[in-house]
């Protein structure tokens, strides 16, 4: 498995991230910043949000991916990866653009992936079948 670790340049404050495999070797100033961390292989129904520390900026990472390692800055979003929402044919799910207020509705048979800014109201839902016509 892929491994990473991320470096801090206290002299500089630079953030790096080295990659492996490799014997890592400090250079002057260097202090290693947190543990040593395993890459990340994303499934084609899953994705990562990640935050951009030093901008503010949230990107989405979506599968299939293997040995994805965040930028030096980023921390992950929703506690790691996540599944996209699987809707059948006869369910839908409301999603709301946090950053705009804006509500949508993604109806099924789909995957639906989350963008940066959004988060799901309430849960997926079943569609009311109201009959033929006559």
């Amino acid at each position: 498995m892929l491994q990473y670790q991320i470096v801090k340049n206290t002299l500089k404050g630079d953030v790096r991230v080295e990659k492996g495999p490799k014997l890592l070797f400090l250079r002057p100033y260097d202090v290693l910043d947190g543990e040593k961390q395993t890459a990340i292989s994303l499934r084609a129904t899953q994705y990562v949000r990640l935050l951009d520390k030093k901008t503010g900026q949230v990107r989405v990472v979506k599968g299939e991916l293997g040995n994805f390692v965040p930028e030096a800055y980023e921390t992950f979003l929703d506690y790691g990866v996540c599944d996209a929402v699987s809707l059948k044919l006869s369910q839908y799910v409301k999603i709301e653009n946090k950053e705009t207020g804006e509500i949508r509705v993604e109806r099924g048979a789909k995957l639906v992936f989350l963008a940066a800014q959004e988060q799901i109201i309430g849960s997926v839902e079943e569609a009311v079948d109201l009959g033929e016509l006559e």
